[in-house]
């Protein structure tokens, strides 16, 4: 288990704007996107030597698997100090959500260096396949019912 920082992205912020990947992984398609179970991980940033591309973590603070893809140079940055951060994909594949998913990101956004991540999770774990932002629902921001602070890490230990 490992502590990290967690920090959310999505079309709107993600450079170029749009659902691109920085990488492709075995059987993913070109854009970012995912359900979060361990079959259709949700696209994960951060830095190469932090993970490495296309490993799968699981994240219990939204019950949900991830696969690094992406590309997050704030990611990189904190890594050269050696301070874990990884960047989560909130969607959409299709459309962004202007300032209104900027906001929700922070929102999702928990205290620095606050959060596990599990390296090499086993298949089969608690999975919440919901979404985290949904320009097409109200409220779009689904911060409230899409995580989980009161999960027990020690759990996840075997």
């Amino acid at each position: 288990m490992d502590m990290v920082t967690m920090t959310f992205f999505g079309w709107p912020d993600n450079s170029p704007p749009g659902a691109g990947k920085a990488y492709t992984c075995p059987g993913r398609g070109p854009t970012s996107g995912g359900t979060g179970d361990y079959d259709d991980p949700v696209t994960i940033a951060t830095a190469i030597g932090e993970l490495n591309v296309c490993d799968t973590i699981y994240i219990p603070y939204l019950k949900k698997y991830g696969i690094f893809e992406g590309y997050c140079q704030d990611c990189i940055d904190d890594w050269k100090e050696r301070k874990r951060r990884i960047d989560i994909w909130t969607g959409s594949s299709q459309e962004g959500g202007g300032e209104d998913q900027n906001t929700c990101e922070r929102k999702f956004t928990p205290t620095a260096a606050s959060q596990t991540i599990i390296r090499y999770p086993p298949r089969g774990l608690d999975v919440n396949k919901g979404s985290l932002y949904d320009k097409n629902t109200q409220p779009t921001c689904h911060k409230d019912t899409q995580t989980f602070s009161n999960y027990n890490a020690e759990s996840y230990c075997h």
